[in-house]
């Protein structure tokens, strides 16, 4: 008797104490309901192309402490040498992209991606047309005020 009304006592705590929570899709009680923030939508396909030169289309996003960018290069586009303090991921989604870091030569194809660290010099090569995926963290302030336009043309 005394182990069943031990098993009892356990069970009613176990189901007082538990943390499960029976919400909607995507809520998490614990954290939805004190952090109200609402995550934002965007069709990065659909969005317009910034026409940076006849070869050069960009497309891109600011989140709150990251960016992320769509290129399209025409084949033979050279985005030179520079460097940034921002860490950069980047994916190729589609064509064939060179790459030249720190004397090195790389070449990436669909599904293939590079890592940055913070100032570390780069330059890109499309070797066919190619479409680029990006994240920068944090977000790339020089693409919001125009720096990175401005260097660009001048090179």
């Amino acid at each position: 008797m005394r182990n069943k009304i031990f098993q009892l006592i356990s069970i009613v705590t176990i189901l007082l104490s538990s943390s499960i929570s029976f919400a909607a899709e995507g809520v998490i009680a614990e954290v939805s309901d004190h952090y109200k923030a609402m995550p934002m939508y965007y069709d990065l396909n659909r969005m317009p192309v910034e026409q940076i030169s006849p070869n050069i289309g960009r497309r891109f996003i600011m989140g709150t402490q990251s960016s992320l960018v769509r290129w399209d290069l025409k084949a033979g586009t050279k985005l030179p040498l520079h460097f940034h303090i921002n860490e950069q991921i980047t994916s190729v989604k589609e064509g064939v992209l060179a790459v030249y870091s720190q004397g090195n030569k790389y070449t990436l194809r669909p599904g293939q991606m590079m890592i940055f660290p913070p100032n570390v010099p780069h330059e890109f090569v499309a070797v066919e047309d190619v479409v680029i995926i990006e994240v920068h963290t944090p977000g790339r302030q020089d693409f919001i005020n125009g720096e990175f336009n401005n260097n660009l043309n001048k090179q």
